[in-house]
């Protein structure tokens, strides 16, 4: 067995990400420009479009792997929600699921409130709020992974045989 497997993001995705911030820069510049009194309307438009701009473009030159899994759990890093790292005997079942047409991976935790309670109190808000709406509070997109759901399922499993 292998003692670690790396999945990485999708770089089209990053890409397209990168370029529909750049647009969105733009359109912030150009508020500003012709319209001077929509100036401080354009400006955090440029400021945080900007900021997503680098941070996907860097995702699509240096792509950095969102899904790592190991003998003693799994790193997630699919969105700025993700969990992190999460132990096996953390994780009571793990099986892929569909929501709004997008391809997920269902992390069902044994203890959600204690994994919840260890991160950041805006990150646990968020994360409260995804457990009460969808049953757990990590979702991870197989659809940003660059891999096909059926290889990172049989790639889950050699490492959390309890999970299955």
């Amino acid at each position: 067995m292998q003692n670690e497997v790396a999945f990485h993001r999708k770089r089209g995705k990053a890409f397209l990400l990168a370029l529909d911030s750049l647009f969105f820069v733009a359109f912030g510049f150009f508020v500003s420009l012709l319209d001077p009194s929509l100036f401080f309307l354009g400006i955090p438009w440029i400021i945080f479009f900007g900021i997503t701009f680098f941070y996907f473009l860097s995702r699509f030159i240096k792509p950095a792997p969102i899904l790592i899994l190991n003998t003693d759990g799994f790193i997630d890093r699919s969105s700025l929600i993700s969990g992190g790292f999460i132990p096996w005997e953390d994780i009571s079942f793990v099986f892929p699921t569909k929501l709004r047409g997008q391809d997920f991976l269902w992390i069902t935790l044994k203890d959600p409130e204690s994994f919840i309670q260890q991160h950041p109190p805006l990150k646990r808000k968020v994360l409260h709020l995804v457990w009460r709406k969808h049953g757990t509070p990590l979702l991870i997109p197989a659809y940003l992974i660059a891999a096909k759901e059926e290889t990172i399922l049989k790639a889950f499993q050699p490492f959390a045989k309890t999970a299955f």
